[in-house]
């Protein structure tokens, strides 16, 4: 305006000060604007009426305006002033939608951060677990082979290690009965079980299955069928037949294995299907298992509560931002990329907070 102004005034061109002051009075906000001579006579002005149509302004412009007085200069002469008056309605709409961009902006932003965050997960959680799932599924239907690679130093890793461990376990007992098994098909009744390549239950089982050769007869039979089951992805059902002394103590401990294996598998799946049906408050029953079947349920109720607390304080406090409150700043504190959500939902009830403070101070 001040450019457009000099000129004209310079050469006293009324016309082509007033073509300068109608082509300012096209932004709908501005109600007039005044120019001056260095005695502060108006020269020639333009204002708005009441159906906000531009006419010629009078001297006396009162009202509620916001206004700004420019001294427009040539070569360190005053030439005179100009003075504009803006609406503080059309002010005040203005500010209004320039906030609620920042604030379309700000949720748009934070949706983006929440969906590469769920990928993330996806990534770093989900996916990991349900490859343990697959790997769970295809140990529970015999198929040892398949490789678990996941190679994470977290609570995932530890689970995926527990994995391994179980499988080659469970690999080695069943390499150790099927090799005992074909020594009795071949008829080798001196073969017996290494019972030094293996520790806790699987070395009473081994032991077990020892004592059954060494008594001959029926409860051979019986313990090379179960095995047999097992290597072809069955589970039997539990052994019902009574047998005295050592006999029946194999049979309590094959029973135990057998148990502890379904139970298990069907804890795992129960954990699995639950999260993807949108349960995150469901965790593995401890009390129901023990020694490293309970270590392995633990580490998948840590993994689930994980990713748990940092959802539900996310949830939290767009509830209550959707209810039209403001949050304090989330003090917690989350390990590793967690926190990011915390950090980026604190600094979104930040914005939040300035806006508001901002449209206050303008009312």
């Amino acid at each position: 305006l001040t450019a457009s102004l000099e000129l004209p005034l310079w050469n006293m061109d009324t016309t082509m000060l007033e073509k300068a002051i109608l082509t300012e009075m096209v932004e709908i906000n501005m109600y007039a604007v005044v120019v001056k001579d260095p005695q502060g006579r108006m020269l020639v002005g333009k204002m708005r009426d009441d159906k906000w149509g531009i006419i010629d302004a009078t001297p006396d412009i009162a009202g509620d305006f916001l206004t700004a007085e420019i001294t427009l200069m040539k070569d360190n002469s005053a030439l005179g002033s100009a003075k504009i008056y803006i609406t503080k309605q059309f002010m005040a709409a203005r500010v209004q939608n320039e906030i609620q961009k920042i604030v379309i902006t700000a949720v748009m932003l934070d949706v983006l951060l929440l969906a590469f965050l769920t990928l993330l997960l996806h990534g770093l959680i989900i996916r990991p677990v349900n490859r343990l799932r697959s790997a769970a599924n295809a140990i529970a239907d015999g198929n040892l082979q398949q490789q678990i690679s996941i190679r994470q130093r977290d609570e995932i890793g530890s689970l995926a290690e527990a994995f391994q461990h179980m499988k080659r376990s469970i690999a080695q007992v069943l390499q150790e009965i099927e090799r005992l098994v074909h020594a009795v098909q071949e008829g080798n009744l001196s073969a017996r079980g290494n019972t030094g390549a293996f520790s806790g239950s699987w070395r009473e089982l081994i032991t077990g299955v020892n004592s059954m050769f060494d008594a001959f007869a029926a409860p051979i039979s019986l313990t090379s069928d179960s095995i047999d089951q097992l290597s072809k992805s069955n589970i039997p059902a539990p052994i019902t037949a009574t047998y005295r002394g050592d006999f029946n103590q194999t049979k309590e401990n094959l029973n135990m294995l057998l148990t502890d294996i379904r139970g298990v598998i069907d804890e795992i799946n129960r954990l699995s299907n639950g999260i993807q049906e949108g349960h995150l408050n469901i965790r593995g029953e401890i009390s129901a298992f023990s020694g490293g079947w309970r270590e392995l349920i633990l580490s998948v109720n840590k993994v689930i509560d994980a990713f748990v607390a940092p959802i539900n304080m996310t949830t939290s406090a767009l509830a209550r931002i959707a209810k039209g409150e403001i949050p304090e700043q989330i003090a917690d504190t989350y390990p590793g990329d967690f926190n990011a959500i915390k950090y980026h939902l604190n600094a979104f009830i930040s914005a939040m907070r300035q806006i508001t403070d901002l449209a206050d101070e303008m009312a």
